[in-house]
C-alpha cells in the first residue's frame, strides 16, 4: 500500500519470528537468504547450517507465516536434492516460476520450479562448478535474475567471479553464457564479490567486492545478458566512503541510486546513478554511531533493500542484531533515520545475527533471517488511519503524453483529487481535479492524461482533499520525457576505429566524447554527417579502451579496440 503523506513517526511494527526446531519448524540453522514471491503469497529461506531451502505459506492480511516445508541437500538425513550444501542468498524469477539458490560449500548454483498454487518447489538441476565448462561458482554466494527473466546473475566469494546464464523461462533450465573473474581481461572489483544487483531497467549489472571494497560496474547487452566492464567505486578514492568490505548493494526501483551496506565501515553509502552510462556518484554516507549517535545498529552491516516505492531503505547488522530503516529522499537520494530495532530491546526477539532482509512485494512485510537467532522474523508497515487508502499512484509515458493511474480501496469524506507536476520537485502547478467517491469501501480505479508533459524530468504527485479541507499528498514519481537529439544506436560497438550512430536530427557540434576518468577527447576525433538520422565517427586516434559518447540528452558507451 502506498500511504498518503503524512505518515506516523513508525513505520515498522515487529510482529513475530519463527525458529528453527520450535513448533515444528525446520530448515533455519544458520540462515543466509529470504525471499517473498511476488505474487505475495509465500516466503523462501536459505540455511547455510540445515543446507536447505525452507518455504513458508504467508497471510495475505497480517504477513505473518505458516511453516510448509523443507527441501534438504541430499548429503543431510531425508535429504533428496545434490548442491544445496551451504545455502546463501536465493533469487525468485520476476515470473514466480523458478527459484534459484547460490550455495558456497557445494560451490554451485540449484534450480527449482515453483507451483505458485501452493508454492511447493520441484527440482530441476544443479550446475556445479568444474562440471560442464563452468569454473566460475568456487564460493557461489548471491545470484540474481534479470527483469526481463532470461538470464541469472550468480557472485562467486571464492573464485571472485561472476557467472552469466541464459534461462529457459519455460523449465527454468540454465545455459552458460559467460563467466567474469577479477583481474582478468583488466576487470576489477570482483575479489570476494558477495552480491550481484541487475538494474530494474536491465541496463547494467552492480558487485560487491567485499575485499576490494569496491562496486563492480558491468553494462549489460539486452539481448544476450553478456556484460562489459565499466569501471569501480571504490573506497577511499575519490571521496568515496563506506565500501570497505562491502556486502549488500540495492538499486532503487526509480534506476537512481544505488546502496551499498559494508560489514567494516559499519555503515550504507549512497550513491547517484546515471541512468545512460550506469556510472556512479559518492552521495552520502551514514556509519554506525553517526548522526550525532543517534544511527546505533550498523556494526557488521551484512545486506539492504528498500519498499516497491523507494520511500524506504532497510539495513541489517549482524554484530549489532539490528534492522535499521531510513527514509528516503527521491532527488537526491540521501537517507534520514526512520527508526531502529534490535535484538532483545523491546520485546524484539529473532535478530540475533541478522544477515538478510527482504520486503513484500505489497510493501506490507518485512524479514529478516537471523544466522545466530535461527529464524525469521517479520515486521509489518504500519497502517495508518487516512480519509484515503491509496494502494497505487503511478505515472507511465505514452508517446508524447504520460498516463497518471491510481487506485484506492476505500474513501472517506473524499471531495477530489488534485495532480499535480513540477520540474524541479519544489514548484507545483495542477494538471486535473478529479471528482472522488465520498465516502466509499469498493476498490476505485482511476486514470487521467497529461497532454503537454514537460521536457526532460517531471515530477507528479496526488493531492487528496476531504469537504472539510483539509487535504494530504502521495508519494512523488517521476519520468523522463526525450527531446529529439538522443541516441538510437551505436554500431559495431566494440570498434576498430568506425563507428556509426543512428539518431534523430543530431549535429556533430551536439556531441562529445569523454573517457572513463571524465576527460573529453572529442578534439581527437572527426565526425561527419552522412544524413539526418546517421553520424560517422573516425576514432582512429584514440587509445583502446571505454568511452562515453553524450548528447544535450543523452550518452551512449562503447568501446574502441
Amino acid at each position: 500500500m502506498v500511504p498518503l503523506i503524512p505518515m506516523s513517526s513508525s513505520v515498522l511494527t515487529y510482529s513475530s519470528f519463527l525458529q528453527d526446531g520450535v513448533g515444528g519448524v525446520n530448515g533455519l540453522n544458520t540462515p543466509y537468504g529470504v525471499v517473498v514471491s511476488p505474487d505475495n503469497r509465500h516466503v523462501y529461506t536459505a540455511s547455510a547450517g540445515d543446507d536447505a531451502v525452507t518455504l513458508f505459506e504467508r497471510d495475505a492480511a497480517t504477513g505473518g507465516l505458516t511453516f510448509i516445508e523443507t527441501y534438504l541437500d541430499d548429503g543431510q538425513t531425508g535429504g533428496t536434492i545434490n548442491g544445496l550444501n551451504g545455502s546463501q542468498r536465493l533469487a525468485i524469477s520476476p515470473d514466480g516460476a523458478h527459484i534459484y539458490v547460490p550455495t558456497s560449500s557445494d560451490d554451485a548454483l540449484v534450480v527449482f520450479s515453483r507451483n505458485s498454487a501452493d508454492g511447493k518447489l520441484t527440482y530441476v538441476e544443479t550446475h556445479v562448478d568444474g562440471v560442464g565448462g563452468v569454473t566460475g561458482l568456487n564460493g557461489s554466494y548471491s545470484v540474481a535474475v534479470s527483469p526481463d527473466g532470461n538470464q541469472v546473475y550468480v557472485a562467486s566469494s571464492v573464485d571472485d567471479a561472476i557467472v552469466v546464464f541464459a534461462r529457459n523461462t519455460v523449465t527454468g533450465e540454465l545455459t552458460l553464457i559467460e563467466e567474469l573473474f577479477d583481474g582478468v581481461g583488466g576487470i576489477d572489483g570482483l575479489n570476494s564479490a558477495h552480491d550481484v544487483k541487475v538494474t530494474p531497467d536491465g541496463n547494467h549489472v552492480y558487485v560487491a567486492g567485499s575485499i576490494d571494497d569496491e562496486i563492480a560496474i558491468f553494462s549489460r547487452n539486452p539481448t544476450t545478458g553478456a556484460l562489459t566492464f565499466l569501471g569501480v567505486e571504490r573506497d577511499g578514492t575519490n571521496g568515496v566512503d563506506g565500501l570497505n568490505n562491502v556486502y549488500g548493494l540495492f538499486v532503487s526501483p526509480d534506476n537512481v541510486h544505488v546502496y551499498a551496506a559494508s560489514a567494516t565501515d559499519d555503515a550504507v553509502a549512497v550513491f547517484s546513478r546515471d541512468a545512460s552510462t550506469g556510472l556512479l556518484t559518492f552521495v552520502q554516507v551514514l556509519k554506525d554511531g553517526s548522526q550525532g549517535g543517534t544511527i546505533a545498529n550498523l556494526n557488521a552491516a551484512r545486506a539492504v533493500t528498500g519498499t516497491s516505492d523507494g520511500a524506504y531503505i532497510l539495513v541489517v547488522s549482524s554484530s549489532d542484531d539490528g534492522l535499521v530503516v531510513f527514509s528516503r529522499n527521491s532527488l537526491t537520494g540521501e537517507l534520514t533515520l526512520q527508526e531502529e530495532y534490535q535484538n532483545g530491546i523491546d520485546g524484539i526477539a529473532g535478530l540475533d545475527g541478522a544477515r538478510v532482509v527482504a520486503v513484500s512485494p505489497d510493501d506490507a512485510s518485512v524479514y529478516v533471517v537471523s544466522s545466530s537467532s535461527n529464524a525469521v522474523t517479520t515486521f509489518d508497515f504500519t497502517s495508518v488511519a487516512l480519509p484515503v487508502a491509496l494502494t497505487n499512484f503511478s505515472v507511465h509515458l505514452q508517446q508524447n503524453t504520460a498516463q497518471v493511474n491510481w487506485k484506492t480501496t476505500s474513501e472517506k469524506h473524499n471531495n477530489y483529487f488534485t495532480v499535480e507536476r513540477s520540474t524541479n520537485a519544489e514548484d507545483w502547478e495542477p494538471v486535473v481535479i478529479v471528482e472522488g467517491k465520498g465516502t466509499s469501501s469498493t476498490l476505485s480505479h482511476y486514470q487521467e492524461i497529461d497532454k503537454t508533459p514537460h521536457l526532460g524530468t517531471s515530477y507528479y504527485r496526488l493531492k487528496q482533499t476531504d469537504f472539510d479541507g483539509s487535504f494530504t499528498y502521495s508519494k512523488t514519481v517521476s519520468i523522463h520525457r526525450s527531446i529529439n537529439n538522443t541516441i538510437i544506436q551505436a554500431y559495431p560497438n566494440p570498434t576498430a576505429g568506425v563507428l556509426y550512430l543512428l539518431t534523430e536530427n543530431l549535429k556533430p557540434a551536439e556531441v562529445k566524447i569523454f573517457n572513463l576518468q571524465g576527460v573529453e577527447v572529442t578534439k581527437l576525433i572527426s565526425v561527419t554527417k552522412n544524413n539526418e538520422q546517421q553520424l560517422k565517427f573516425n576514432l582512429q586516434a584514440l587509445k583502446p579502451g571505454s568511452y562515453i559518447i553524450k548528447t544535450l540528452n543523452g550518452s551512449k558507451w562503447i568501446r574502441k579496440e
